[in-house]
């Protein structure tokens, strides 16, 4: 009998050798150019650069930097910068950075397993559709700069559709025979 005649697994083991796949159905959806394969096919990479992305907006949200380009992002206040109301703004800006911060440091933490902790990516996904776009859209019918806010729902689609081709793909099996185990082809008769 030959070696991949299909004999069976040992010590019921099934092993690549011992599968049929001639019959496995290949997904022609996903192929993509090269140079885009390293974010949507890799949810690690994804994982970092978003991370690190969200770490410099968590940055760009410190109370020193919200103080100075208050009176620029909010020309019709019509405070003091150091009145109540302003400072209330300051401090809800700095929230928000402290919880993206936060969530970039775990992206990045977490992406050297990322296949393990594929649930983040997942989270931060419905964070960007609920916090991203929907709360811009929102504003934007709050007659917000519509160049402003259009362009962050611009980013926010970029984050979502990346982020989805890399959770799609942490979600494949990593090898055909892996694949038909996981789906029920493979049997032990």
């Amino acid at each position: 009998m030959s070696e991949f005649s299909g004999s069976q697994p040992d010590n019921g083991v099934i092993k690549e050798r011992d599968i049929d796949m001639s019959h496995a159905v290949t997904d022609r959806r996903f192929k993509c150019p090269r140079w885009r394969q390293t974010i949507l096919t890799q949810p690690n990479r994804w994982m970092r650069i978003v991370g690190g992305f969200y770490i410099a907006l968590g940055l760009f949200n410190t109370p020193l930097v919200i103080q100075s380009r208050l009176s620029a992002q909010y020309p019709d206040l019509g405070v003091a910068v150091d009145s109540a109301a302003a400072q209330a703004l300051i401090d809800t800006w700095f929230m928000f950075g402290l919880e993206v911060l936060i969530i970039g440091a775990a992206l990045l933490y977490f992406s050297r397993d990322a296949h393990r902790h594929i649930a983040l990516a997942g989270t931060v996904l419905v964070l960007e559709l609920v916090r991203g776009i929907v709360h811009d859209v929102y504003l934007l019918g709050r007659d917000y700069d519509p160049v402003i806010y259009g362009g962050w729902i611009m980013i926010h689609l970029v984050i979502i559709i990346t982020g989805v081709f890399s959770v799609r793909q942490a979600r494949r099996p990593s090898s055909p025979a892996r694949g038909a185990a996981w789906s029920g082809e493979a049997s032990n008769d």
